[in-house]
């Protein structure tokens, strides 16, 4: 429990250190005489408000001595870095365990640890990052304070943090039917742009319902939701977000069956795949929701001539009809017949072959 932790530099002379804590829930647990002509104490100031990990603590040994010390730094209370002799060619490493602070528990998570060099030049006190610390930190230089004590600041003290790299769609497009969906996958980066498992990502849509609003990133960094329609054309943008991190994607909605467009009913037989071969089809073109026959223009692909009705005896199954609705809406391009073959009730070897849209 670190709730009332404090560090102190008193330069003053007192035999009872409990004098200068009056309070009943502070007390001196530890303490240190140095010789301030010799010896400098450099502090670090963790700032109140920096994000986790902002917790600091830092085992070193007292220059000139064989004394090591164990000190603590937190937000909005500076602790000691370590104590560095003034004189040119002195210097102590400090190694600094850092980690995330609770201050409604008192409680720290530590994560990791760095190290720092801190040298006296024989008129300041350097500091030095020899690395391991979390991304984002930079120590500024110590600067000297009117009791002749050097404070050190975390600077950018903002370390990397898991980010949204991209958002995918697949399909990006469905139709407004209430059966097609879109996958909707999220890949979150640590701070090293390596997979992040285990993180909450949470979904929102414009358009449309996802199956779930949140999801948790396995250990590929992927998380997943559903789209499908609601009833409503138009385009969905899905957004993926996590703490200070957010990416979308889009997912084009089509109206499946739009009222005034046309669908057309009916087979296009070839004339050579059963014995029912001089046979013609009819075709009827109805509106696609209210199945009413519509009147329309029919003319075969490469011919002049042109029908009107709502339907239409199909003699040239083999080739491309057009069927112009004349209300205005979209027209439709028929594909020809594309099954050919032999069969026959009394022939007992039969063949069938489908002809490619290409031909």
């Amino acid at each position: 429990m670190y709730l009332g932790h404090r560090e102190d530099s008193i330069p003053v002379t007192q035999d009872d250190l409990t004098l200068l804590y009056a309070s009943s829930d502070q007390f001196p647990l530890n303490y240190l005489g140095v010789d301030p002509s010799m010896v400098a104490v450099v502090w670090l100031d963790v700032d109140a408000v920096q994000s986790g990990p902002n917790a600091v603590a830092s085992f070193s040994q007292v220059d000139f001595t064989t004394t090591s010390i164990t000190t603590l730094s937190l937000p909005g209370h500076p602790g000691a870095l370590g104590f560095v002799g003034k004189s040119a060619g002195s210097s102590v490493l400090a190694s600094c365990q850092y980690g995330d602070y609770s201050s409604s528990e008192g409680t720290v998570s530590w994560t990791g640890t760095g190290s720092l060099l801190l040298a006296g030049t024989g008129g300041a006190i350097t500091v030095s990052d020899l690395g391991g610390g979390p991304d984002g930190w930079v120590f500024s230089q110590p600067r000297l304070q009117p009791d002749g004590s050097w404070v050190v600041t975390v600077e950018s003290g903002v370390p990397a943090t898991d980010t949204i790299s991209s958002v995918t769609a697949s399909p990006g497009s469905i139709v407004d039917d209430g059966v097609s969906a879109s996958v909707i996958t999220a890949t979150v980066l640590d701070g090293s742009d390596q997979p992040a498992g285990g993180v909450t990502v949470n979904w929102s849509t414009t358009l449309g319902n996802l199956s779930v609003t949140s999801s948790v990133t396995g250990s590929d960094g992927h998380a997943t939701t559903t789209l499908t329609d609601s009833g409503v054309p138009g385009t969905a943008t899905v957004t993926a977000t996590i703490t200070g991190s957010s990416q979308s994607a889009t997912v084009i909605i089509t109206d499946g069956a739009v009222s005034g467009h046309i669908k057309v009913m009916g087979a296009r037989r070839s004339n050579s795949y059963y014995y029912h071969q001089a046979n013609s089809c009819s075709l009827v073109a109805m509106d696609s929701v209210s199945l009413q026959p519509v009147e329309c223009q029919w003319r075969y692909d490469g011919e002049v001539e042109i029908q009107r009705g709502y339907r239409f005896t199909d003699t040239s199954p083999g080739k491309l009809l057009s069927v112009v609705p004349l209300n205005g809406s979209p027209a439709r391009l028929l594909n020809p017949g594309n099954i050919a073959g032999n069969g026959y009730d009394n022939v007992s070897e039969t063949s069938f072959a489908a002809r490619m849209d290409g031909g």
